[in-house]
């Protein structure tokens, strides 16, 4: 074969198809040849070269590269063949290591779907255990991870490619998985939305909430921010219904107040975005911290949350690094709210919350029925704004969002607070008022019905039956004579000396419970402790501000409590006046003449303004209720003084620390219009006991029968006068004088005194009795005007006993008032009578009996003042003593002088020691200037003639001289009030 190689085949062939057709020795062998041929050559080339020197140039160029072609050969020969000692070599190992690496390959790709299978069936307990601890971002991240699960293992398409099915059919359950995983989406959101309605929900759980709806739904921090917005009005009206769940108003209350405070707080830690290098060093914008951290580029895979608990598995290191680094995206980009929105969302949220709980918590508040309840809620939303503005400042806040601070309790609940405290007290005063008026009205239909044997209408009838009747009460309890007490503690006798009734006292008290009761529960509202007001001033400086002061609505509630009391007692004077007018009615419609016809009418009338001045002596509470702080600020004075300067001494004092009454403050004004009702009741018994005894003694007086003579005439006094004749001489006479008044002006001043007596007339104001006395006076000169009218002419005896009469009636009746001008013309009135009566008299006869007769006359009314008691002069008592030597000694027992009037005892001797430094009261008694009595001893004679006024006696000596002054002031302050 190598015989038959040609070298031109052999210089085309190819070295390596060389030595793939020929054996080593066939290729040696051809060297051989090639190397000959070489020689050949060269040889040749010499003959060439030698025959052409520039052809052997050329030669030599092409023989040496020919040289360098035949080394390359020879090296490229060599590496073949080391090349195919290498492939023998090496083909059995590769062979098996690509058999390796395929199973390889195929294995791992076996083990990174079952581990994202089993990663997928572990999700839906990993994702509950998620959401019942509330990490709604970590539910919501691995629930985004299942779905990038099943969209790696592509079996979430509607035709999945064939290896998918090949899966599903290998793993049935996964076609399953995927449909109970879904459902955890609506789960995740619905707890997201719950979170947001939470009153007590966190700032990072909140934030969290908000960051799993943008991630589950796609949407924008903006729509986050209005649905964040929604969710806790709607919080704040389920909180504002009481009936949708449990627990105490004060609890509810509490509540929406907290709500509302970590709303703000939330809206500015959440959605807030400060500028650049501001309030650092609050945490803000917290959404969009949120969202960074947990999606784009930087954040953390979600992966993370398992790996702590799948580090030690088996099947984690199979996990693959597209389901190991899978991180969220957001479709739409994340913009912050912006702070014009910001503001004008969160200020138009605060307007309609202010509008739901004015509305929701004034519902709630409507089961609150009393102050206390109200002071419960305030204390208790003071306590906790107290709490939370111990952290973030809550002013800063506010202006970060709102550009305003937000008053909670002024703008949210104090409006609702103080109309229910005025709804309450205006609820308490009316049933109070009822109840007085109900009280009233059937203690009036008791009066009206005869035969009532029941103790305390008898009393009503009766008054002074019911005053001198001793009963075990009437002595007031110790304490009660240094300490300012009224009603039982003072005692039956206090109120005996007042004349208030069983039935007054009682009905006084009920009223005055209720007030206390309310006045007590108003107290809970505005009493302020020392403590308590530093601190609600802020003038503690170991306490930081307080959230709102407590007690800034004292005035108001105070106020508030003024008017429920007064239109709660104006209400019971509207009944009062009514039945007044109605009364007066039923007294001008009378026809018969008498006391008993008209007695219960009467008794109403006198029930009703003892009732009226009941209210303002024995109810302490309406006048505290009425007068307010300044009462309460007194009275602690005077308890302060009291405790201080010891019991008698303390009492002393308390009177100037008391504040003075003002008549044109509310209480002031209420308590004159009390007395003024009172009088329109005592006016009416007045005018109708004046009347009835001024028409009996006018019948009385016209009645000139025999019979009716006899019945008024009384036992002349016969005495002995001396007078002397023209000759001289002196002659004894015997003559006889009136020495009493007629029996029918005894029975009228009899009756008018048991008729003021009967009425409690110890207790009825100066102006009563003044009036009564003056209206009978009045109209019995009118009596006697009409009786001289008639009768033309009188016989001496009738004119002697009518002059006696007369001047008796206006000793014992007439009395300086303060109308001077009425005490004048009544005066001369008298005068003017005295002056027509004694033209039936012989005036030489009335020369002669007129100084017996005025004798006699000041007997009988020093003697008959005392009897009638308060119905003689009412302003002061007439002179008690006589001059010395003008009677005898038999008399001198009786002459007692007595004191200025005093409206319990008025009849209570004193010494007759005169201060003169003060003027000395005197009782002018009209005397007409012309008859002037000669018998009469000098001073007499000249005191009556220059000033009509009686002279006062100095008593003798006597044991009341020698005592002193007597001190009633206790006694006597007894009733002043009435004065």
């Amino acid at each position: 074969m190598a015989a038959e190689m040609k070298p031109e085949h052999i210089a085309a062939m190819d070295t390596n198809i060389l030595f793939q057709k020929y054996t080593i020795n066939e290729v040696k062998d051809t060297e051989k040849r090639v190397r000959s041929d070489i020689e050949r050559k060269k040889e040749d080339l010499r003959q060439m070269v030698g025959e052409r020197y520039r052809d052997l140039i050329e030669a030599a160029d092409t023989i040496r590269q020919m040289k360098n072609s035949a080394n390359n050969v020879g090296q490229a020969v060599s590496s073949m063949d080391k090349y195919c000692q290498q492939l023998q070599k090496n083909k059995k190992n590769h062979a098996r290591e690509n058999m390796e690496a395929a199973k390889k390959k195929e294995h791992d790709a076996f083990y990174s779907i079952a581990a994202e299978i089993k990663l997928l069936l572990d999700m839906p307990e990993r994702i509950w255990s998620s959401l019942e601890a509330d990490e709604l971002l970590s539910a919501s991240r691995l629930y985004l991870l299942s779905h990038h699960i099943m969209s790696s293992l592509h079996l979430d398409s509607p035709s999945p490619p064939p290896s998918a099915q090949s899966l599903l059919a290998f793993f049935p359950i996964l076609s399953r998985q995927w449909s109970y995983i879904s459902h955890f989406k609506v789960a995740i959101l619905q707890n997201a939305r719950n979170m947001l309605k939470k009153p007590d929900a966190t700032e990072k759980a909140t934030a969290e909430a908000l960051c799993s709806i943008v991630l589950l739904e796609d949407t924008s921090p903006r729509q986050v921010f209005t649905e964040y917005l929604l969710a806790k009005t709607n919080t704040i009206q389920q909180l504002c219904h009481p009936g949708q769940q449990g627990g105490s108003i004060k609890a509810h209350v509490c509540g929406v107040v907290q709500l509302i405070v970590s709303t703000v707080r939330q809206m500015h830690a959440v959605f807030y975005s400060p500028e650049a290098g501001s309030f650092k060093e609050q945490a803000c914008d917290q959404l969009l911290t949120t969202l960074h951290s947990v999606s784009g580029d930087g954040a953390a895979s979600v992966y993370s949350l398992l790996e702590p608990e799948l580090r030690n598995r088996p099947f984690a290191k199979h996990i693959p690094s597209s389901i190991a680094e899978f991180c969220p995206s957001l479709k739409t980009l994340a913009n912050p709210v912006s702070q014009e929105h910001l503001q004008a969302s969160c200020q138009q949220w605060i307007t309609t919350c202010v509008e739901t709980i004015h509305r929701g918590v004034g519902e709630l508040l409507g089961y609150v029925s009393t102050i206390k309840g109200l002071v419960s809620i305030r204390d208790a939303v003071w306590d906790m704004l107290a709490q939370d503005e111990a952290g973030t400042e809550w002013g800063e806040v506010c202006q970060h969002i709102l550009h305003r601070e937000v008053q909670v309790w002024e703008e949210f609940l104090r409006p609702i607070l103080l109309n229910r405290s005025q709804v309450i007290i205006e609820s308490q005063c009316s049933i109070t008022a009822e109840l007085s008026l109900q009280l009233v009205t059937n203690t009036l239909q008791e009066l009206g019905q005869k035969n009532s044997t029941e103790r305390t209408l008898m009393s009503e009838h009766d008054v002074a039956g019911y005053v001198w009747t001793e009963m075990s009460s009437d002595m007031p309890s110790r304490s009660s004579w240094f300490h300012n007490k009224t009603g039982e503690e003072m005692g039956g006798l206090a109120m005996k000396a007042k004349a208030f009734t069983p039935r007054v006292q009682s009905l006084c008290k009920k009223m005055d419970n209720k007030l206390e009761s309310l006045l007590e529960d108003v107290s809970q509202y505005t009493s302020v402790t020392r403590h308590q007001q530093d601190i609600s001033a802020g003038g503690d400086s170991s306490t930081d501000s307080p959230p709102f002061d407590k007690f800034a609505d004292n005035v108001h509630l105070e106020k508030y409590l003024q008017n429920g009391c007064a239109s709660c007692v104006t209400k019971l004077l509207e009944c009062v006046s009514a039945e007044l007018k109605s009364a007066r009615e039923v007294l001008l419609n009378k026809t018969a003449v008498g006391i008993s016809d008209s007695s219960s009418t009467i008794d109403k009338a006198l029930f009703l303004a003892r009732l009226c001045f009941g209210l303002v002596e024995i109810c302490p509470n309406l006048q505290l209720c009425m007068m307010g702080k300044q009462l309460k600020d007194g009275a602690q004075d005077s308890a302060r003084v009291l405790h201080k300067q010891g019991s008698w001494r303390g009492v002393s004092k308390m009177q100037g620390t008391m504040p003075p009454l003002d008549e044109n403050s509310p209480w002031g004004k209420l308590r004159s219009q009390l007395f003024a009702t009172a009088d329109i009741g005592h006016r009416l018994w007045a005018e109708h006991t004046s009347g009835w005894l001024v028409d009996q003694f006018s019948s009385a007086l016209r009645d000139s029968s025999p019979a009716a003579l006899l019945m008024s005439a009384t036992n002349w006094e016969e005495m002995e006068i001396q007078e002397e004749t023209e000759a001289g001489k002196s002659v004894q006479s015997k003559i006889r004088l009136p020495a009493q008044a007629s029996w029918y002006v005894q029975s009228m001043l009899f009756l008018l005194c048991r008729e003021v007596n009967r009425v409690g007339g110890h207790a009825l104001s100066r102006s009563i009795i003044h009036e009564v006395v003056q209206q009978t006076c009045a109209g019995v000169l009118t009596a006697y005007e009409a009786l001289l009218q008639d009768s033309a002419t009188l016989p001496q005896a009738r004119a002697l006993q009518l002059v006696f009469d007369l001047r008796y009636i206006t000793n014992m009746l007439s009395a300086r008032g303060p109308d001077s001008q009425a005490y004048r013309a009544q005066a001369d009135r008298v005068m003017r009578l005295l002056e027509k009566i004694e033209t039936h008299i012989d005036p030489f006869d009335l020369d002669v009996f007129t100084p017996h007769l005025s004798k006699a006359l000041d007997r009988l009314t020093q003697r008959c003042s005392v009897m009638l008691g308060v119905t003689t002069s009412p302003d002061r008592h007439l002179a008690a003593g006589r001059p010395p030597g003008s009677t005898g000694q038999q008399e001198q027992h009786n002459v007692l002088p007595l004191p200025p009037p005093i409206p319990r005892f008025s009849l209570l001797p004193i010494n007759t020691r005169t201060d003169f430094s003060r003027p000395r009261q005197s009782i002018q008694v009209p005397v007409p200037k012309v008859q002037v009595l000669p018998s009469l001893s000098s001073s007499v004679s000249r005191d009556v003639e220059e000033s009509g006024r009686l002279p006062r006696a100095a008593s003798p000596s006597s044991l009341y001289s020698r005592i002193g002054a007597f001190s009633t002031g206790w006694l006597s302050n007894i009733g002043q009030g009435n004065k």
